[in-house]
């Protein structure tokens, strides 16, 4: 989030609101939208904040038990 905002003249900041066009990423919704997509990956692995990926290759598996915990 403080890359995004380091960034004031390309996204949202209320201090510039009527300097230049507007566009989808200087909106305030739009950091609420990328706060909510870290939160639902997050949610996925259990912590706070996650951040997704993309791979145009399937991930191998020899074993689908390998993602089977086990707990005693």
């Amino acid at each position: 989030m403080e890359s995004i905002q380091a960034y004031t003249t390309q996204f949202y900041n209320p201090d510039n609101e009527d300097d230049g066009p507007q566009t989808y990423i200087s909106t305030p919704d739009f950091l609420e939208a990328v706060i909510a997509r870290a939160r639902m990956f997050g949610k996925k692995i259990g912590v706070k904040y996650g951040e997704g990926f993309n791979t145009k290759k399937s991930i191998g598996l020899k074993n689908i038990d390998s993602f089977i915990r086990v707990e005693t």
